[in-house]
């Protein structure tokens, strides 16, 4: 939804901890969160409810909700609105940033025609950013995954299985790498295919999940490499779909571009 017509910069910051955030989603009897379950899975019961009590002390600290008599709490609106547009969006983007040295990130995206929110969960606090417009948000977002201002071009393409699977493997083992491109393609030149998979500096998994489809899960997904001097993006080789091939070629930010406004 969109987000009423705050006052705000075209990028405004807002944290909440996750207690806070427990306790606004079970204010407003939402159940459809999806990223509570991705980054704080396994809590008790038990915990929950002590994670109650501590996110209204701390949201009552802050003044972000008020004793509101007979109607038990009066929420701030800016809270509100973004736990309202996150349990009321179709779809959201996940972002997966994994870096050579293995360190991930997540983001997850929401838009509403033009605004957009995103949410990083750090350890215990989940950092939003609104932007007024979907051009922000992907300015932010190139910064986020520290995409050159440049893409250099090259006629070369790669075919590999499970790209979420092989390159982390390329990166540590390049002879299991080799085993398993001789268990899905005996035909692959595999030296070719670690050599420029091991050159890569990243992966970027790009899903866009449907929230209310009975089906779940994501709907589309994308995968980006970068090896400091091009961008390369890959999707599923249709011809070879049983054995979760991708083909690989270079892309440049323009057509990055279009690939997030399809699936944001």
């Amino acid at each position: 939804m969109p987000l009423d017509e705050m006052t705000m910069t075209p990028n405004y910051i807002f944290q909440l901890s996750r207690v806070e955030l427990y306790w606004l989603v079970g204010s407003f009897g939402i159940t459809n969160i999806l990223i509570l379950d991705e980054a704080w899975r396994g809590r008790s019961i038990r915990d929950y409810e002590a994670d109650l009590q501590e996110g209204n002390a701390s949201l009552t600290t802050r003044g972000l909700i008020r004793p509101s008599p007979g109607f038990g709490w009066q929420v701030d609106r800016l809270p509100a609105a973004i736990v309202q547009w996150m349990a009321t969006a179709n779809s959201m983007l996940r972002v997966e940033h994994i870096e050579k040295n293995s360190v991930k990130s997540n983001l997850h995206i929401f838009t509403s025609g033009e605004q957009a929110l995103s949410i990083e969960i750090e350890n215990d606090i989940a950092h939003f950013v609104l932007y007024k417009t979907r051009t922000a948000m992907k300015k932010t977002l190139q910064k986020w995954l520290n995409i050159p201002a440049k893409s250099g071009k090259s006629k070369d393409t790669f075919s590999i299985p499970q790209p979420q699977t092989f390159i982390p493997v390329a990166w540590k083992d390049p002879k299991l790498a080799a085993q398993i491109l001789k268990n899905n393609d005996p035909s692959a030149n595999s030296k070719t295919l670690i050599e420029w998979a091991a050159s890569l500096k990243c992966l970027v998994v790009f899903s866009k999940v449907q929230i209310n489809s009975e089906a779940g899960g994501a709907s589309a997904q994308f995968t980006l490499c970068m090896d400091g001097k091009s961008l390369w993006g890959g999707g599923v080789d249709h011809q070879e779909t049983a054995n979760h091939f991708a083909m690989f070629s270079t892309m440049t930010l323009k057509e990055l571009d279009a690939k997030i406004n399809e699936m944001a």
